[in-house]
């Protein structure tokens, strides 16, 4: 396609993911995330479904776009919120707590932010997104469910000094040293 026929597809694409579907079939119109993603084009589009649309799915399907993508480490100041906001997402149905689908994401989007703690140190936006999501993330590491809580635990630990992120990780998410070490940290 050229430049013309490439903008205005990604136009129509970024006109689809904006409004949830009437239908709202599982899954549909999720490409459509990764594809804006990784064309870093219209992602406020992604934004905008993210406050209209309190579908796990489909906001599990967004912070995967984005963490996948790379869109965002590229711009992640843009995202914090999005993030405290899934991080803190407690959505029960009959299914019981949905919701823990999308802390588990947000918690691996975190990882994937801080992944390399020591090259980002001159980063404008490192501080700013550990003052912003370290609370909810210390809560998430003694929440009751195991697979939140395991997640969590890599997050706290690439906060910490290698020696100390050594000894939180050899401490079982769910033993009396992990809660200690959690209670020492505060």
């Amino acid at each position: 396609l050229d430049e013309q026929s490439r903008a205005n597809q990604l136009g129509q694409w970024a006109g689809i993911v904006r409004f949830k579907s009437a239908t709202r079939s599982p899954g549909k119109g999720h490409a459509y995330f990764f594809v804006l993603c990784l064309s870093r084009a219209h992602q406020d589009m992604l934004l905008l479904r993210w406050q209209d649309d309190n579908h796990i799915d489909t906001r599990i399907a967004i912070l995967q776009a984005l963490t996948f993508s790379g869109a965002l480490k590229s711009s992640p100041e843009s995202y914090l919120d999005t993030l405290v906001d899934a991080l803190g997402d407690y959505t029960t149905t009959g299914q019981g707590d949905i919701g823990s689908q999308l802390r588990v994401q947000a918690l691996k989007a975190v990882h994937m932010l801080w992944k390399h703690m020591e090259d980002l140190r001159t980063e404008s936006w490192l501080m700013p997104s550990i003052a912003k999501l370290i609370l909810p993330i210390l809560r998430l590491s003694a929440e009751k469910l195991d697979r939140v809580r395991a997640e969590a635990q890599t997050a706290v630990a690439l906060l910490l000094k290698s020696d100390s992120q050594a000894r939180f990780m050899a401490s079982s998410f769910s033993s009396a040293a992990y809660f200690s070490a959690l209670l020492g940290l505060t």
